[in-house]
């Protein structure tokens, strides 16, 4: 899945706010992919975290594009267009988050969004395209409660992609875990319970880290009190750090404390700046892949390719190559 691509002020599917030079030329290099896999399916994610961010340009759009029946059928039209012309199997919908007043969502947001998927399964089916529609979703009860018709959204999509990530983090109030296996398992039950059948549900490992500045250098314990983060993603962005990261302060032998936690399933280091890192290496992947399989769901995806490995390029990082880093042991 390449992301992200956005809905555009007219309500149609466009390279990530209109960027369209580096944007293509990157579709190109995606797509070229199957050369070398020639079975592979291409998707263009659309949406993501910042799509939605208040003050935004795009912030309103997922709203206004699923509003009504013409701006559905404007978008559905321009998701085959985009597909065709760009070379995509198919379109990953990432709303975060419908019905979010905070994120510019709005009370008809969940019917809304289940009538947009169905006018593109329906343009699709139209025009004789075999095209995929997946659709990421997160992995609160709350969100998808509020804003995921998840029965009849399921009519229409080949698969979600469950967030099964980002739990806990500085906006928490202590020290968690952010791929708890715990919460994840209550989280399927209910999406099962809603009626949406284990094949169509794929279960997300975060390439990553969230990190906690301890408050109590003595206190390194999920429940501990934390009172900042450092900055280590993309941008500067506070209390999380990739997958690469981490491994070479593992590689480095230097840090307080680094053990599996049973109770989560996840793994747990405290540097020595007394920095609490939550994350996943082989064991804990392990974990979540097993779990994933014995539930028979459609499989398991990574968030994100380029944070396994430092210097991540299409080119030079193949499926198995990127898969043998981030599963090694410790």
């Amino acid at each position: 899945i390449y992301s992200f691509a956005s809905v555009s002020a007219s309500n149609t599917l466009e390279p990530y706010f209109s960027d369209y030079n580096r944007e293509v030329s990157m579709y190109n290099k995606f797509k070229a992919l199957k050369t070398t896999h020639p079975s592979l399916k291409t998707l263009i994610a659309v949406g993501g975290w910042t799509h939605n961010e208040p003050g935004k340009d795009t912030c309103h759009r997922f709203a206004t594009v699923s509003s009504s029946p013409e701006n559905r059928q404007t978008f559905a039209n321009s998701v085959v267009s985009f597909l065709v012309q760009y070379g995509f199997d198919g379109i990953d919908l990432d709303w975060e988050y419908p019905a979010d007043a905070d994120r510019c969502g709005t009370s008809d947001d969940k019917t809304n969004y289940a009538l947009l998927v169905e006018a593109i399964r329906t343009a699709f089916d139209d025009g004789g395209h075999d095209f995929l529609i997946t659709m990421a979703i997160p992995v609160s009860e709350f969100r998808l409660g509020e804003g995921y018709d998840l029965l009849s959204l399921s009519q229409n999509l080949d698969w979600f992609n469950i967030m099964t990530y980002d739990i806990a983090g500085t906006w928490s109030s202590a020290v968690g875990s952010h791929t708890d296996m715990q919460y994840i398992e209550n989280t399927i039950s209910y999406i099962l319970g809603e009626g949406v059948p284990s094949y169509q549900l794929a279960m997300g490992l975060g390439a990553y880290g969230r990190t906690f500045t301890l408050s109590d250098p003595n206190c390194v314990d999920i429940g501990c009190d934390f009172n900042s983060a450092a900055s280590g993603g993309c941008g500067g962005e506070v209390g999380f750090t990739p997958y690469f990261n981490i491994a070479n302060t593992i590689d480095s032998g230097v840090y307080k404390k680094l053990e599996l936690n049973h109770q989560t399933g996840s793994m747990e280091m405290v540097t020595t700046n007394n920095e609490f890192v939550s994350f996943d290496n082989k064991e804990t992947f392990q974990i979540k892949y097993d779990y994933a399989d014995a539930m028979c769901m459609r499989g398991c995806f990574w968030w994100a390719a380029d944070m396994i490995v430092e210097g991540f390029t299409l080119e030079a990082n193949n499926a198995t190559s990127t898969k043998a880093r981030s599963l090694r042991g410790n």
